[in-house]
C-alpha cells in the first residue's frame, strides 16, 4: 500500500514538473529580452539583429565574453545533463547522478550573470542601437526568475527520480 502511494506522488511530482516545463518554455516564447523594430516578415534582418544583440557586447568586452561562454558551455551541460541522468541512473547510479545534476544546475543558475551583464552592456549603449529596443526592466526580471524557477524545477525532478529509482529501480 505504501509502495503504491510513494509511487503515485512520485509520479506526480515528475508530471507536474514537465507541466512546468511546457507552461515556462511557452511564458518565455513571448518574454523577450528585447523588442525587434524590423518587420515581422523580414527574417534576415531580424536575424542579423539578433546576431547583433548577443555578439556586441561579447565582442566589445572581456568580461562579458568569458561570461558568456561559460555560460553557453554550462547550458550544453544541462541539457545533457537533462538527458543522460535518466540513462546513468538507470544503470545504478542514482545518487552520484543526482549530485552531479544538481550541481550542474547550481552552475547553471551562477552562470545566468552573463544575461545580467549583456542587459547592463544594452543599457549603457542604448543609443548604439536604433534596430532594437529593451524590454522593460520588469520584464527582464520576470524573465530571469522563470528561467531560475526552471533550475529550481529540474533540480527537484533530478531529486524525485533519484528517490523513484532507489525504491523501484536497480535497487529493488
Amino acid at each position: 500500500m505504501q509502495d503504491r502511494i510513494l509511487a503515485m506522488i512520485l509520479s506526480c511530482i515528475l508530471a507536474m514538473v514537465i507541466m512546468y516545463f511546457i507552461v515556462v518554455t511557452i511564458i518565455l516564447t513571448f518574454f523577450r529580452s528585447f523588442h525587434i523594430t524590423v518587420g515581422r516578415l523580414h527574417f534576415k534582418a531580424r536575424l542579423s539583429v539578433r546576431k547583433q544583440y548577443i555578439w556586441e557586447p561579447v565582442k566589445n568586452d572581456e568580461k562579458i565574453r568569458k561570461a558568456f561562454i561559460g555560460y553557453t558551455i554550462i547550458g550544453i551541460l544541462v541539457v545533457l545533463t537533462t538527458v543522460g541522468q535518466f540513462y546513468v541512473m538507470a544503470y545504478g547510479y542514482p545518487i552520484e547522478t543526482a549530485v552531479i545534476a544538481c550541481f550542474i544546475y547550481i552552475l547553471a543558475w551562477w552562470s545566468s550573470r552573463a544575461a545580467y551583464m549583456q542587459r547592463k552592456y544594452w543599457e549603457e549603449h542604448a543609443s548604439a542601437n536604433k534596430e532594437f529596443t529593451l524590454a522593460s526592466k520588469d520584464v527582464f526580471k520576470v524573465r530571469m526568475a522563470l528561467f531560475k524557477s526552471a533550475l529550481v524545477a529540474e533540480m527537484v525532478m533530478s531529486l524525485t527520480y533519484m528517490i523513484y529509482m532507489l525504491n523501484y529501480g536497480v535497487y529493488y
